[in-house]
């Protein structure tokens, strides 16, 4: 069994034998922690940007030094410079979370984001630094921005190059007409295709094949700002049970209702197409559930255990019968990010509303299919004003809104817990 000397301030490592005055070392970190915080109401959306990004890459890092420290254990005493960096990078991680959270606290949008549940100050940074309310009139833009348009479709240069090649038809010399036709091609709007080819072109005011297929295939929405909305999604999820929850609610709520059309069958074409269109491996559980190996009945005894489930006891496993002889359905995960997702947009919708009052000093207009088509009922956001109490609706108002009364009465989908193996090792941000 090795041993650690510790000499004053100096300590020795058992296995290197290199003496390190870890006191100095810290106060230097210190001092850098002191000077960041006072940083952090100057940060510019762009700085906080790399700085969440780097938060993330850190984080990743420490889990990684923390497995490798679990294996070096179970061999012999980690040696003491493992221990010190795992520190530091622990000491790093919360100096750069402390500096976001004086950035995501600058505006009072920044301070509605922190009064809700779930919401921390990496998240609440990402979203501030990500979102640029004056480019966002309504909260579809924001949906579109980040992924959550079920209609976008990121094109593939093989799927889009015959396109783009069939609307210029061999021309060289090609302009923002041609450029036009290609984006209606493809099904996108001009106004939008324009502007990116012009970002992508630079100074040249040429326009080339290689152009309009580069902008074909430009990915649609931010990719961070995609996965800062799955991690809220997933907060929600963890913090569902609290007592000052709102969209962890919203989430066990749209959950239940997706249940009960799932085991009546109504998504079984869904269900079809993501067979047809995925290679799932004939032993997954999700091929189970797409094609037809799970009956409804197996399916209520899944919910049950899951409901009784207590982390550490054997996960549950669903019975299985011969494909096409249950019901096509679609697999407890994606119900689970279904409902996620469907919280995370609510929360998007009331941020929009917050962030666009907070810079224009006036609400939007209402969502039009709320508005215009009188589809459902629009709940302002909880805590806003700042300091304002009220719930943007009660259970039962959120309930009547999301799930209709004549799918009601399934009282053992509102206690069934999640999919167990989802938040195992779960490295959400404090709030």
């Amino acid at each position: 069994m090795t041993t650690t000397k510790e000499i004053a301030n100096v300590v020795e490592c058992p296995n290197c034998r290199v003496e390190v005055n870890i006191d100095e070392l810290i106060l230097g970190l210190d001092k850098l922690t002191r000077d960041l915080q006072r940083s952090g109401d100057l940060l510019t959306d762009q700085e906080a940007r790399y700085l969440v990004d780097t938060y993330y890459e850190i984080q990743k890092y420490r889990v990684a030094l923390g497995n490798q420290m679990k294996a070096i254990a179970k061999a012999h005493e980690p040696s003491i410079f493992f221990v010190w960096i795992n520190k530091q990078v622990h000491i790093l991680e919360a100096n750069i979370r402390a500096v976001l959270n004086t950035y995501s606290k600058k505006s009072d949008r920044g301070k509605w984001l922190h009064s809700n549940v779930g919401i921390g100050p990496v998240l609440a940074a990402a979203l501030l630094a990500h979102i640029d309310i004056t480019r966002a009139p309504t909260v579809s833009h924001i949906y579109s921005f980040a992924g959550l348009d079920p209609m976008a479709k990121w094109w593939k240069k093989d799927d889009a190059e015959p396109i783009v090649n069939r609307v210029i038809r061999g021309r060289r010399h090609l302009n923002e007409t041609d450029a036009t036709e290609v984006a209606l091609a493809l099904g996108k709007k001009p106004e939008n295709f324009l502007l990116l080819l012009e970002n992508l072109r630079g100074t040249r005011l040429s326009i080339t094949q290689h152009d309009l297929v580069r902008a074909a295939t430009w990915r649609p929405w931010n990719e961070t700002l995609k996965t800062c909305c799955w991690k809220v999604g997933e907060s929600f999820v963890k913090f569902q049970n609290h007592k000052d929850d709102q969209y962890g609610r919203i989430y066990r709520i749209r959950k239940a209702h997706d249940w009960v059309l799932n085991l009546k069958g109504e998504y079984a074409d869904q269900a079809a197409i993501s067979l047809q269109t995925k290679d799932y491996g004939r032993d997954t559980e999700a091929y189970a559930w797409y094609s037809g190996m799970v009956t409804v009945q197996a399916a209520r005894d899944y919910l049950q255990a899951l409901a009784l489930y207590q982390k550490g006891q054997p996960v549950p496993k669903v019975a299985r019968v011969a494909a096409g002889a249950g019901q096509p359905m679609l697999p407890p995960a994606r119900i689970q990010r279904r409902a996620a997702r469907y919280a995370v947009k609510v929360f998007l919708g009331h941020y929009h509303h917050v962030a666009y009052e907070d810079h224009y000093g006036y609400a939007p207009a209402r969502p039009y299919p709320i508005d215009q088509l009188h589809h459902g009922t629009y709940y302002h956001p909880a805590n806003w004003p700042l300091g304002s109490q009220e719930p943007s609706a009660t259970t039962a108002e959120w309930e009547e809104a999301i799930w209709p009364a004549a799918l009601r009465g399934e009282e053992l989908l509102w206690t069934m817990a999640d999919t167990p193996d989802e938040h195992e090792e779960d490295e959400s941000e404090p709030v």
